[in-house]
């Protein structure tokens, strides 16, 4: 019989994966992978969508414990967290660079 510590690994890994099934939230991810991040205007002009669009996908992607940001004066930054979450997706990041 499969553990309740197992079951509930197994449910955390499952929403992490949902939300990582978004094509954008993919490419948002692989911007902010750098050691200096990104900046939200930033990411929507290289991703060619409007500030708000961009800002709710990174919000499921901080919910998830996947990205984190800084406020630096009017602007946020956004950098990969640094949780477990956030190393298993550097690992796949890297797997297919």
């Amino acid at each position: 019989m499969i553990s309740r510590v197992r079951r509930a690994a197994a449910a955390k890994s499952s929403q992490l994966l949902a939300v990582l099934a978004n094509p954008t939230r993919l490419l948002i991810v692989q911007i902010v992978n750098t050691k200096k991040g990104a900046y939200v205007h930033e990411i929507a002009q290289q991703l060619g969508m409007s500030h708000s669009a961009v800002s709710h996908q990174l919000g499921a992607l901080a919910d998830a414990g996947v990205v984190a940001s800084q406020k630096e004066g009017r602007a946020v930054r956004y950098y990969l967290a640094l949780t477990p979450a956030a190393k298993h997706v550097a690992r796949i990041l890297k797997t297919f660079a």
